[in-house]
């Protein structure tokens, strides 16, 4: 059993004025039961459609008005169509006389099995037999079992969804795990790749009678000084930078004359020439300052340098 929202109202009407109700979707009931009690006259119109918009069949009463409040009009109808509505209009015999409805009461009840009345006609709840009565009470509870039935499905689903969705989180969570793990060894690796590079790097620096003290924390102010033979001068000096490094290049030259030209490159192979390029004369002291943009700097001179050099690099 389903009332109507849309088909059932407890508005009294003015003179000519109608209740219209809306389409029902009534494909899975047996039966349309309709009760109306108003103290006005009243047109009846209900209408069948099997797509909401076209009207394939309908009916027009007129009825009189129920004086007392225990007169009930009870309509038992069948459906003939898909969807139904129903239509409610005041009206009067006498149009001189057009009194307002103080009460009208109507419901519209679809039934799942049809129900009989002692005259066979209209069904009236009173006159049902028990066990019609009883059936009715029965098919109430069926769908309120299947109504519970749906909910604990779809509350299984969700739950099940749930669980779905608490194992990719866990799944996520242990990939996450091992990214870090195996994150913390690069990153490790790379620590111990780096400080054999920086050996390596100060090996080499050796090996071209260059006296370099490598500082591990590049925030302070560092110092590394060049020592050059006087008497052997130097060329093609490597000194690796931090990109946007100040570079500054000082000392005094006690040999010939010579060019000093600062070379840039990315991967310590490859030099190329920068603009900056100093002239550097013999018994005089000289001050190089440079802002780098390269990983790797070199010190080209030409003729060969004599003198003492010195670099300091801030960060």
């Amino acid at each position: 059993m389903s009332i109507s929202i849309y088909n059932s109202t407890n508005v009294p009407l003015a003179p000519n004025d109608s209740f219209v109700g809306r389409f029902d979707d009534i494909s899975q009931f047996a039966e349309i039961m309709i009760s109306i009690q108003c103290d006005g006259n009243f047109r009846l119109l209900t209408q069948y459609s099997t797509d909401k918009n076209s009207v394939e069949a309908s009916t027009i009463t007129d009825y009189p008005p129920q004086l007392s409040l225990g007169d009930v009009l009870l309509l038992k109808l069948e459906p003939k169509a898909r969807y139904f509505k129903l239509a409610v209009t005041s009206f009067s015999l006498d149009p001189n006389k057009l009194v307002p409805m103080t009460y009208l009461r109507v419901q519209t009840i679809y039934k799942l099995r049809q129900t009989y009345s002692a005259d066979g006609v209209n069904a009236n709840v009173s006159n049902m037999p028990t066990d019609y009565a009883t059936q009715d009470t029965l098919d109430t509870v069926a769908q309120t079992l299947a109504a519970s039935k749906t909910i604990q499905t779809d509350s299984k689903a969700v739950l099940q969804s749930m669980n779905s969705a608490l194992g990719d989180i866990k799944n996520n969570s242990a990939t996450t795990n091992s990214n870090l793990e195996a994150l913390d060894s690069d990153v490790k690796s790379g620590f111990g790749t780096l400080d054999n590079d920086i050996k390596g790097l100060t090996s080499a620096l050796s090996m071209n009678n260059l006296n370099v003290v490598v500082v591990e924390d590049t925030s302070k102010f560092a110092e590394d000084i060049l020592n050059v033979d006087g008497n052997s001068g130097f060329s093609n000096s490597l000194v690796m930078a931090t990109r946007g490094t100040n570079l500054t290049i000082y000392g005094n030259c006690i040999g010939a004359d010579t060019q000093l030209t600062i070379q840039v490159s990315h991967d310590g192979n490859i030099f190329y020439n920068t603009s900056i390029v100093e002239n550097i004369y013999s018994g005089q002291d000289f001050c190089i300052i440079a802002k780098l943009a390269a990983k790797y700097v070199r010190i080209a001179t030409s003729p060969a340098f004599s003198g003492v050099m010195y670099y300091a690099v801030s960060v």
